[in-house]
């Protein structure tokens, strides 16, 4: 009985620690960034994702039966396909919200230098930057 109870509550925080950070982070208001919920990625099913950054933000229980190597395995696969992911708890979010928004931009932040150097990486490698650009430069 006991555990059917702490099961419906960790439903409920679930449920409202992704609507309290949905409202926080929907209509671009993070960054003018927008990020979609539950979706999918690369056949990965994901709470939040920012296409834009390839930003992956995930909200799980402390008692997800979810071993580490399954979410290091999970990690790695997002990883591997571009994304950067940033977990945080339920009840993070519920307790400590200003915490996590704080963390996100960071995270933000850190994707955005990310992209910009995979996009010079990519108009260097097309021809469309000069070389003269990434060469470093030289005093006289």
């Amino acid at each position: 009985m006991d555990m059917t109870v702490n099961t419906a509550t960790e439903r409920q925080n679930a449920a409202a620690a992704e609507t309290l950070l949905l409202r926080e982070i929907s209509k671009r208001q993070l960054h003018g960034y927008k990020f979609r919920r539950q979706t999918c990625a690369h056949s990965e099913a994901i709470e939040f994702v920012c296409a834009e950054l390839k930003l992956v933000v995930e909200l799980y229980n402390e008692r997800d039966d979810e071993t580490t190597q399954h979410i290091s395995a999970r990690a790695q696969r997002l990883e591997g396909k571009g994304f950067q992911l940033a977990r945080f708890r339920h009840s993070e979010v519920l307790t400590n919200l200003a915490g996590v928004i704080d963390s996100l931009s960071v995270a933000i932040r850190q994707c955005k230098k990310s992209v910009a150097m995979s996009q010079m990486a990519c108009r260097y490698l097309s021809g469309t930057m000069s070389k003269s650009f990434l060469s470093p430069r030289v005093s006289t």
